[in-house]
């Protein structure tokens, strides 16, 4: 069975990141993003990562796939996953950052 292996940056938290690139987290941190909108409004979100044993996260900001042509398709905000190769699992998110939405709560309860 042939697997995809995806290139990565390795992410420095005392670094610039850039968009369009997948960035490999390998300890537990938190990433701002900041998103300027076309009305001049600022949002900023902070990205949690908690890693525990073997698992790395991955970081995207406007990412979008070198295989996807960019006529047509626009990028995500935000894509981020933790994969755990030991459990052979990956979590992923992808985040649309808006200025127009005054709270969200995803708790249903």
């Amino acid at each position: 069975m042939m697997r995809v292996r995806p290139v990565f940056e390795k992410f420095k938290s005392d670094k610039m990141y850039y968009k369009n690139k997948l960035y490999k987290i390998e300890e537990s941190c938190q990433i701002p993003v900041c998103e300027v909108h076309e009305n001049g409004k600022k949002e900023t979100v902070v990205l949690e990562y908690i890693l525990n044993g073997q698992q790395y996260g991955v970081f995207g900001h406007e990412f979008r796939s070198p295989v996807i042509s960019k006529r047509g398709c626009k990028t995500t905000d935000i894509l981020a996953c933790v994969v755990d190769d030991e459990e052979e699992l990956v979590k992923s998110i992808i985040l649309d950052i808006k200025s127009n939405i005054s709270g969200f709560s995803d708790d249903l309860l």
